[in-house]
């Protein structure tokens, strides 16, 4: 009987299973990186003539000028990627790194940009896996389980049908977890202005960057509301403007800064209030008299 020889190495795998063997060994990414496998494959040809394992052809190709394209645009990011000295010295560096990003946007409804120009900014930009998550966490969290009317402000920020494509829009992945909160900080001080019924003529990001929070807007802009009117129609007694009372009144009440109008203004209000309560006095006294 003639000795059974192993073809394996010299045949051409089925594409399913070289797509395997690129997913197990290399790591590829089916979601973001098929197209990659099957330019690899359609140039591998050369190699398995040559009885060469189907797992190392990336790297043989990876100097290869016969490298197909998208290879060779994949090489190129790796390249830069390493550059910048993010602690990614091989390829399998690269995809790990990748896919970790990649498995994140999906953990966190962000299908649409779990993909490879994503995790590169990240990689970019020297954000890590971990800091990655915490960001992500913290827009997702922050449309998730916002309030009717916060939620109703971040959409005005960041126009969308959908509450996962506003918490991509928040996370911009670039930006840090300092700036994803500050929009996030923003849009509940526009929050609670609209729930008291105002037009602030303050600007929400200086109200946070003066480390106004969102309770102290609530009440600040509650305080505004009840009592403007009331402001307005005094400096309109005291034939002063009333149009810039409203924000003085929210400088009182959200930074602190005492007006000296608004207290003149309250001072001839007590004392017009004085006034009138003597001018009634005597009016009651003097027709009393002889009715005793």
């Amino acid at each position: 009987m003639a000795p059974q020889v192993d073809t394996t190495k010299t045949k051409k795998p089925a594409y399913e299973v070289f797509r395997d063997l690129m997913v197990s060994f290399v790591g590829f990414d089916l979601a973001t990186d098929e197209q990659i496998i099957r330019d690899i494959y359609g140039a591998s040809d050369i190699y398995f003539a040559d009885n060469i394992n189907a797992e190392v052809i990336p790297t043989l190709l990876a100097g290869s000028p016969t490298a197909p394209k998208s290879y060779q645009d994949y090489l190129g990011k790796y390249q830069a990627i390493k550059a910048t000295d993010t602690g990614i010295t091989t390829v399998a560096d690269f995809v790990g790194a990748r896919n970790e990003y990649k498995k994140l946007l999906r953990l966190y409804g962000l299908a649409d940009i779990a993909n490879n120009d994503s995790a590169d900014k990240f990689l970019m930009n020297g954000v890590s896996a971990d800091e990655a998550g915490v960001r992500m966490q913290v827009a997702y969290n922050a449309v998730v389980y916002a309030d009717s009317e916060l939620k109703k402000q971040l959409k005005t920020f960041y126009p969308s049908l959908t509450d996962k494509d506003i918490v991509a829009n928040i996370l911009g992945v670039g930006k840090s977890v300092a700036e994803l909160q500050q929009q996030i900080s923003i849009a509940g001080i526009k929050a609670e202005e609209s729930t008291a019924g105002l037009q602030s003529t303050l600007n929400a990001a200086e109200l946070v960057n003066q480390g106004v929070t969102r309770a102290e807007a609530r009440t600040g802009f509650q305080n505004v509301a009840g009592s403007l009117a009331g402001a307005q129609a005094a400096a309109t007694r005291a034939g002063q403007d009333a149009t810039t009372i409203q924000t003085e009144l929210e400088k009182e009440q959200l930074l602190g800064m005492k007006s000296k109008r608004r207290a003149q203004l309250a001072a001839r209000e007590q004392g017009l209030m004085a006034g009138q309560s003597g001018a009634g006095q005597t009016a009651l006294s003097k027709s009393s008299v002889g009715k005793f």
